[in-house]
């Protein structure tokens, strides 16, 4: 892997981003075979390089290479509260960041770790001793060099297990810091959640406006099922509790891997309206919002609306003063390729 590519979105994503519009087209094709299809239609990416190529790949295979070129990109502004909400949250950043890696640090002081550990470096050579940052760094570069380009030598160091234990550990960092154990992960997506609410209600009353398109990151996504009740466990995931949650619902490597996505598509059955939802291109089920895979169109808004009315994105993120806890400003890079996220309505 090239240093110089880390911020750039590689050939393997640009393919599969076009793979995954071509997907959609092939779903929809009497939708997309209406000339009229992009009047007024939106498509809004971070200000990310390679997201914005991203959404440029997708279009490619929503429509043809010349449509896409030609296709204007809605410029995000630069607090972006819809998209990547959590950089300009500070409550988030003053409770969640900080302790974020409490039960991440616990798991790799476990025998589990140590197990791995061993492992690899006796395969390595009894001169050899590792650390767990080199191990860390050892998986990635097993997954993301894997996922580019189909092989990785690293990968060889690794059995089944040792990668089923790393897992968990990374896992262990994005439940924490994305997900249910803290409030103010999901409510902090309330900017996003309105607008698929009011896209939604906009096509429902008759709006224009076919396809809305927006391009995220993987904390933005990952709160926005928890703000679903996507994939939630019985349990929380803790460092104690591995051998519990080998079947677990949180899993990066399923739910959010390259390329991620989810749609809403908005369905009229005569005088009735529907809300069906697609994850990573399969119909899902809203546990806890909706009775049947079709969401009714009173439960969609029975959820969503009363988000919406109330969404204040300053004052739920603003910091209690008096709180003691300490402000952490977290701007790591999470992810090489981008995530998709994108709303179609019909």
């Amino acid at each position: 892997m090239n240093p110089e590519d880390a911020f750039k979105l590689v050939e393997t994503g640009r393919q599969e981003q076009i793979y995954i519009g071509r997907q959609i087209k092939n779903r929809f094709k009497k939708f997309f075979e209406n000339p009229s299809v992009l009047d007024e239609s939106e498509f809004r990416p971070t200000s990310e390089r390679r997201n914005r190529d991203s959404a440029k790949a997708f279009l490619t295979g929503l429509f043809d290479e010349n449509t896409a070129k030609n296709i204007t990109l809605k410029e995000p502004p630069q607090n972006d509260t819809l998209l990547r909400f959590y950089r300009h949250c500070d409550k988030y950043e003053a409770t969640v960041s900080n302790k974020s890696l409490v039960e991440y640090d616990k798991f790799i002081k476990r025998p589990e770790i140590a197990e791995v550990l061993r492992k690899v470096t006796r395969k390595l050579g009894k001169n050899s001793q590792i650390s767990f940052n080199t191990l860390k760094l050892l998986h990635e570069s097993c997954s993301f060099e894997y996922g580019i380009y189909g092989d990785a030598p690293w990968c060889s160091l690794l059995e089944p297990n040792d990668l089923d234990v790393l897992e968990y550990a990374n896992d262990l960092q994005s439940f924490w810091r994305d997900s249910y154990p803290h409030k103010i992960s999901y409510e902090q997506t309330c900017e996003l959640t309105r607008d698929i609410w009011k896209k939604l209600s906009l096509a429902k009353s008759g709006s224009k406006q076919k396809i809305v398109g927006r391009w995220t990151h993987l904390p933005a996504i990952n709160m926005l099922y928890t703000r679903l009740g996507l994939f939630k466990d019985e349990k929380q995931l803790l460092h104690s509790n591995y051998k519990e949650h080998l079947k677990r619902k949180w899993k990066m490597t399923l739910i959010s891997p390259m390329s991620c996505n989810i749609a809403f598509v908005l369905l009229r059955c005569d005088t009735n309206y529907k809300v069906r939802v697609y994850h990573n291109e399969k119909t899902i089920k809203l546990e806890g919002i909706c009775k049947e895979i079709d969401c009714d169109w009173n439960e969609i808004e029975k959820v969503f609306k009363p988000i919406s009315d109330n969404c204040n994105f300053e004052k739920i993120c603003k910091v209690d003063k008096n709180s003691s806890e300490n402000l952490i400003f977290y701007s790591k890079i999470i992810i090489i390729l981008p995530f998709l996220m994108k709303y179609l309505l019909i």
